[in-house]
């Protein structure tokens, strides 16, 4: 059986419809990514253009046209699916209406005006220009967390660029055109070829975009949308790891809600809930994009924040006792007040690790709640002293891991 162009437009038609259910099973999977879709329909378009132009004549105008037609189409489809998964909307539209018109004028009017294998060329040519635009966008996106395999596509349309502009431009110098089923036959390879690339790379940023995704909800406390105290610990490790490496000092903020219980008493738990909701809003509002806020526990929260000194963390939470004092939640047509009590310890003042440093802000909370609540109190050495000296009474061992000679 001889390899001839039909023959090869049925493998690659064939191949690409393959490829479209490993993107399909994806979609079953995955549905609430945008872009998935497209590139499943951008890959059954192409898939089906190569089809036509296996399965109907190729001296016949209509067919030549609807391969063509559908052939352009799937590859809008493939670059559009892939600008919407990285989040550029705006982009897929517009550059997919101009790539209908465009591939419509072509396929529909150009054939009855110029020779076929010109037609055929710039058919190539006018397909790797919106993958180079789709290329461009997709290695300049930065802002992906799945950017080593957005690389791997963009690679993928790029190959597919620089082969038909040389071989182009070959053609054009030496003024010798091929045929039009030469041209079919070296076009299709090349997609069959380019298209296992396209579909493993697209697979790859679906593949790390939902590991990023399940990562971060691993992260992230389900009642509030605030860090868990896993990523808490793990964040505070490396803010510990930058203050020892050019002293980038941050304070730690310990907050809780004053008579929780009775606010759970008197509303009911799904009020409790949405006070917890609205607190980690507030919060999230008065402090700056690099600080971390997570829920510690309970009714507690922990902000690690970018304050070098006792000054400048006090200073920011008095700022966050008043708003959540000033601020309270509307529950079924009611406001629920409420306050909280604070405490502060600031890195190379009050701790020089981890353990030393969500010691002393637990001291310090449970002197604000001790002496009055609604009020934020900072680390005092004496706390542990106090601290010590009732275990000692209680008979009591505890080993605290605060440096006697930190901020007194």
């Amino acid at each position: 059986m001889a390899l001839d162009q039909p023959m090869v437009s049925l493998i690659v038609g064939i191949g690409l419809l393959l490829q479209a259910c490993v993107i399909g099973a994806f979609l079953v999977f995955v549905r609430r990514y945008q872009g998935i879709r497209c590139f499943l329909l951008g890959t059954i378009g192409l898939g089906m253009g190569f089809l036509i132009q296996a399965l109907l004549p190729s001296s016949s105008l209509i067919a030549t046209t609807a391969s063509y037609i559908v052939l352009l189409s799937g590859l809008f489809g493939l670059s559009s699916g892939i600008l919407r998964f990285i989040g550029a909307k705006n982009s897929a539209r517009i550059y997919g209406f101009s790539w209908l018109i465009v591939a419509s004028l072509l396929s529909v009017s150009a054939w009855r005006w110029a020779a076929p294998s010109l037609i055929l060329s710039l058919a190539m040519l006018i397909g790797s220009l919106g993958m180079a635009y789709t290329a461009i966008r997709v290695l300049f996106q930065r802002t992906i967390p799945y950017q080593s395999a957005s690389r791997l596509l963009a690679i993928a349309l790029g190959l597919k660029i620089a082969m038909v502009v040389a071989g182009l431009s070959y053609v054009w110098y030496r003024q010798v055109w091929p045929s039009v089923a030469s041209l079919q036959l070296g076009y299709s390879v090349l997609i069959l070829l380019l298209s296992l690339l396209w579909t493993g790379g697209f697979g790859v940023m679906i593949t790390q975009r939902l590991q990023c995704d399940l990562s971060a909800l691993a992260s992230i406390d389900a009642l509030t949308g605030l860090a868990n105290r896993r990523a808490i610990n793990d964040y505070l490790e490396q803010a510990m790891a930058k203050w020892r490496r050019n002293q980038q000092g941050f304070a730690i903020i310990m907050l809780d809600i004053d008579s929780f219980k009775q606010i759970n008493d008197r509303y009911g738990h799904q009020a409790g809930d949405s006070v917890l909701r609205h607190i980690g809003l507030v919060l999230s509002e008065q402090v700056r994009i690099n600080d971390l806020i997570g829920r510690w526990g309970g009714e507690e929260f922990l902000l690690i924040v970018d304050a070098a000194t006792v000054q400048q963390a006090s200073f920011l939470a008095e700022r966050l006792r008043q708003a959540i004092q000033n601020q309270p939640t509307v529950w079924c047509e009611q406001a629920i007040q409420h306050t909280v009590s604070i405490g502060i310890a600031v890195c190379g003042w009050h701790g020089f690790n981890e353990t030393q440093l969500l010691t002393a802000a637990d001291l310090a909370l449970y002197e604000a709640k001790e002496t009055g609540k609604n009020r934020w109190v900072v680390y005092e050495r004496r706390m542990l002293n106090q601290l010590e000296a009732n275990l000692a009474l209680n008979n009591e061992d505890l080993v605290l891991d605060v440096d006697s000679s930190i901020y007194a």
